[in-house]
């Protein structure tokens, strides 16, 4: 079997790149071409790490159209209306539909859509019909036959799209699905389905669990439910494969003292959580009140995307306390093109470790909660806001839909107060089996399938329709 596997962006890299679907296809015979536009630095530090050279081919260029973008934006609105209406939850529109334009062509342009989505995306089939409507302009795109040149020239048999979301992904799998290949897209990340960001159509979907099949089913009314398999998600299965480094070796490489315990701070991008630095700067101040021999460290691991130098004034205020763990990834160009940012297969061990040998998690709501929970250690979620906080609230943050999966669980320590920090760092580190009882049974909520199974079940469905149909071809013959 040939698959074509779409890699639009260094996002789906660790997850099906470092991973072990690609030598399991390989391993059982299949062939796979790598479709991308990523740097030949990413395609060496891939093929070294597997040993073997992936065949590959180009994305060609593309630029979307005035009217293929105003639809799509359009769709996403009305999307977003629409469940945030289902949903009761205003957040999902308030939090995924924020267009600041300076330039007036651009504020213009947004507020066009948003006059238009008014009069004409109010109900689930209007919202079915602005798709429809992006489709049309999408097939009418000149960038199109570039696509399906490729497709034709490479003739897969499958179209493995990782990554729902990018915009590149949109003609890759329309030209599939012109040229009559079959396609399967990723749903990418857990808090994704309710932020209308699925602009592909394909002929099958991997989810990460039963909780996300059902959101699918509730966003997404359209889709049939046997066209999704829940498959789980790779980028846990690291942690089952024996990456961790020794405690003294791992203390000494970031200037920690192995004797004392170690809390991560794991900061946030600067939308998500702008307050991040004096939030750590909290932290470290109410450390200070702890006495020196049961006193914690922080070790600060920066989100990987966040570019600016925000945390620096804060670690060189507390350099006692404060270790920095750099996130190990490669930027080789413009911090917007995604295509040449990408994670390290060196940060994806650093990343198992920094959960294995730090005693907690403190940070503003990450998915860094689900990292440490496979190691039965507790997340905190801070949960008061700073007292000069503008347009910002970590209140809304937990309002999102994502979170509403902890449900009926105890699966986090709840920080909702700056003077309560030295009681729950005591708590969390003394007796970290009596807090957060429920963090493993939030995790395989999200998670639904075995930790080492993921890429196994994904390559099964990738693999499985194509040798039904060989032995039904083979069955036919025989008879």
């Amino acid at each position: 079997m040939k698959i074509c596997l779409f890699v639009p962006d260094g996002v789906g890299i660790k997850n099906y790149l470092y991973s072990s679907i690609v030598p399991k296809l390989i391993s059982n015979g299949h062939e796979v071409i790598l479709w991308h536009r990523l740097s030949p630095k990413v395609i060496k530090e891939v093929n070294d790490l597997h040993g073997f050279k992936l065949d590959s081919v180009s994305i060609p260029k593309y630029r979307e159209g005035v009217w293929e973008k105003f639809y799509r934006e359009a769709a996403a609105l009305a999307r977003l209306r629409y469940n945030s209406k289902i949903r009761k939850n205003r957040t999902i529109l308030s939090n995924n539909w924020k267009h600041r334009e300076r330039r007036w062509s651009k504020k213009f342009f947004y507020r066009l859509i948003a006059l238009y989505v008014f009069f004409y995306g109010k109900t689930y089939d209007q919202v079915l019909k602005i798709e429809e409507k992006h489709s049309k302009f999408l097939n009418q795109s000149k960038f199109l036959d570039g696509f399906r040149k490729v497709i034709k020239d490479v003739n897969p048999d499958l179209l493995f799209c990782t990554h729902q979301r990018a915009i590149l992904a949109i003609p890759a799998v329309k030209a599939s699905n012109l040229e009559g290949v079959r396609s399967v897209t990723a749903v990418y990340s857990w808090d994704n389905l309710p932020k209308a960001r699925m602009p592909i159509r394909t002929d099958q979907y991997l989810v990460w669990s039963d909780y996300m099949l059902n959101e699918l089913s509730i966003y997404y009314p359209e889709i049939d439910l046997n066209q999704v398999k829940v498959v789980g998600t790779p980028q846990f299965e690291f942690y089952k494969e024996g990456a961790t480094v020794s405690r003294s070796l791992f203390c000494k490489e970031f200037g920690l003292d192995e004797n004392k315990k170690i809390i991560c701070f794991s900061g946030d991008d600067l939308r998500t959580s702008p307050y991040d630095p004096d939030y750590l700067k909290d932290i470290a101040s109410a450390i200070l009140e702890i006495p020196e021999k049961n006193r914690p460290q922080i070790l600060l691991r920066r989100c990987p995307v966040d570019f600016s130098e925000r945390f620096k004034k804060v670690v060189k205020e507390f350099p006692e306390i404060i270790k920095v763990s750099e996130p190990l990834w490669s930027f080789e160009g413009s911090s917007k093109d995604w295509s040449l940012i990408y994670p390290k297969h060196e940060d994806v061990k650093l990343l198992v470790n920094v959960a294995a040998h730090c005693e907690a998690v403190i940070n503003v709501g990450s998915t860094m909660a689900h990292d440490f929970s496979i190691f039965n250690k507790p997340a905190i979620y801070i949960s008061y806001d700073q007292p000069y906080a503008l347009g910002w609230s970590t209140e809304v943050i937990y309002q999102l839909e994502h979170f509403q999966s902890m449900e009926g669980l105890d699966p986090v320590v709840w920080l909702h107060s700056k003077g309560d920090l030295v009681k729950v760092i005591g708590d969390v580190l003394n007796h970290p089996n009596k807090v957060a009882k429920d963090r493993g049974k939030w995790f395989n909520r999200i998670m639904s399938v075995d930790l080492s199974e993921a890429s196994s079940e994904i390559v099964q469905v990738l693999v499985g329709e194509y040798h039904e149909a060989f032995q039904k071809g083979q069955s036919e013959i025989l008879d």
